[in-house]
């Protein structure tokens, strides 16, 4: 590939005919892709990097014995993709996954749980190390009868894994490394509002000094 060009991912659903896993070389001066590889695997939903391990983490947003986590060995040449290896989800409908150091953290959505594996050396899940279950409680019953987390998110220290309690308005925050659970209301929060994406950022005041912060987004049924 070019200078200007790195390797893009693209994963999708696959009951309608898509293969799985589409790499492209994207052009980020022209801001143009051409499609390289593809990559089958069901329903790979939501995909991310371990550019130190040279590999990719899929989850793949199904149910049963197809609800997983995939690791895949990427070429950052050529954007081909081969399997390494792959673990149980430990709940319906993987749909998120998020990763620090050594230790990654998976969103059930169906089964309502996140599940936390521990590493190698090599970057491969090894053990599953805890699984919390989310909690129902919202007052928009339509969409908040079942619990159901939807996204997790290491802090940049490590020392906490956050997670999207969807059903019942609240994050769930677990410690390092040896996991333990807490529930977090927070104040202020319009009732009835599903999380979904969380977003980690650091901060910096206009006094110069540092700080931490968790953004997620909201998803508020209108009546």
């Amino acid at each position: 590939m070019h200078p200007q060009e790195s390797i893009l991912l693209a994963g999708t659903y696959t009951d309608t005919g898509r293969q799985g896993i589409y790499s492209f070389s994207f052009n980020k001066d022209e801001g143009s892709a051409r499609m390289l590889h593809t990559f089958q695997t069901p329903h790979p939903s939501f995909l991310i990097t371990a550019p130190e391990f040279r590999k990719v983490y899929a989850v793949n947003e199904a149910n049963g014995e197809e609800a997983r986590l995939t690791m895949l060995d990427i070429c950052p040449d050529t954007g081909i993709l081969h399997v390494a290896g792959s673990v149980p989800s430990l709940g319906d409908g993987p749909c998120h996954v998020s990763r620090h150091g050594l230790a990654i953290g998976i969103s059930n959505y169906g089964a309502g749980n996140m599940s936390i594996y521990r590493c190698d050396s090599q970057g491969m899940p090894t053990c599953a190390i805890a699984t919390f279950k989310g909690h129902t409680g919202g007052p928009c019953l339509e969409r908040q009868s079942q619990p159901h987390v939807h996204s997790t998110l290491f802090g940049q220290d490590g020392k906490y894994l956050y997670a999207t309690d969807f059903s019942n308005d609240c994050i769930l925050v677990t410690s390092f490394p040896y996991p333990t659970l807490q529930q977090d209301s927070l104040q202020g929060q319009v009732p009835g509002t599903c999380r979904y994406r969380l977003t980690d950022n650091t901060s910096m005041s206009l006094a110069k000094s540092t700080g931490r912060s968790v953004y997620f987004i909201a998803c508020l049924m209108a009546n």
